[in-house]
């Protein structure tokens, strides 16, 4: 069974880079609040001996009106010494809910990347911060958790939060809250590593039209499929099915062919449409990179 068709297309083929000129910017989250885009982000700067992994890293802001012209505000999420998340934070997830802006992160036990990984929730109500922490981590339950992907549900009564956990094998699972300390609702997986299907990684997920957009890093134990970005879809933000087509890569691609990037994430604006789209992708020799934007069209 496929999900519902899909079709998209790049109003640009030189993309926007998005400006750090001491660090690479790996994955992030966009909102947009009052006309003006927030982006939240993990950077690696390009001195750490970890790079290009996101250990001991921090989450940063880049803000702009227009989607062009990006500005760095700084840093707005660190590990804190002595706790759960010492050794890191990243991989946000945003969302604007009830007043307030949640942050979530992946929070890394020690700075060479080993221990436990866990979800952080940090609340703001100004976009630029500053940011609460709220303690501990906000997901419990058995195995690593990491890339959370934050929605606000169709009704806007609830906060939909899409995570991986790694429990020997690999899944995208769905909590739900109304509150930011809870209490959570664990739905278990909703995405699940089969057959040649080795690894996924939650990039992004948005509400379109009330059907929930669930973009997932596929990795196959076959060389030949190497990995793919496959896009989901579920009406009820539950019972996720391949959209159609289902590969990202197959149907948005630049001329000749090259790969878009990895970590893709979607800009999607007040009235709930779909601007532009973000991935990461290397600039150099050296193994520097960035989030390139494209503004795009994406509809059902």
């Amino acid at each position: 069974m496929q999900g519902p068709r899909w079709h998209a297309g790049l109003k640009q083929e030189t993309p926007t880079v998005l400006p750090m000129p001491s660090g690479s910017v790996r994955e992030s989250s966009v909102i947009h609040v009052d006309g003006t885009w927030y982006m939240y982000a993990d950077v690696v700067p390009w001195s750490s001996p970890h790079h290009p992994n996101t250990y001991d890293t921090g989450i940063h802001l880049f803000t702009s009106r227009t989607g062009a012209d990006w500005k760095h505000r700084g840093r707005v999420l660190e590990g804190t010494p002595g706790t759960w998340d010492e050794g890191g934070t990243a991989t946000p997830g945003a969302v604007s809910f009830a007043g307030q802006v949640w942050l979530f992160y992946s929070g890394r036990e020690r700075r060479n990347g080993r221990g436990h990984r866990h979800i952080g929730l940090a609340l703001a109500t100004d976009p630029e911060g500053p940011f609460k922490k709220l303690g501990g981590p906000a997901i419990d339950g058995p195995g690593a958790k990491d890339d959370p992907c934050p929605v606000v549900s169709p009704g806007k009564d609830e906060v939909r939060l899409y995570f991986r956990r790694a429990t020997g094998t690999y899944s995208i699972d769905l909590a739900t809250t109304r509150r930011p300390r809870g209490p959570w609702e664990q739905h278990g997986p909703v995405v699940e590593a089969h057959g040649d299907l080795r690894a996924t990684e939650s990039t992004d997920a948005k509400v379109i039209d009330g059907v929930t957009l669930l973009a997932v890093m596929e990795q196959y134990h076959s060389p030949g499929k190497g990995i793919r970005t496959v896009l989901y879809a579920a009406r009820d933000g539950r019972a996720f099915i391949p959209c159609n087509p289902d590969c990202f890569e197959d149907v948005v691609t630049i001329r000749h062919g090259h790969r878009m990037g990895s970590h893709l994430t979607f800009h999607q604006d007040d009235t709930g449409k779909i601007k532009r789209l973000g991935v990461t992708r290397v600039l150099d020799a050296n193994g520097h990179y960035s989030r390139c934007l494209f503004d795009t069209t994406f509809a059902w």
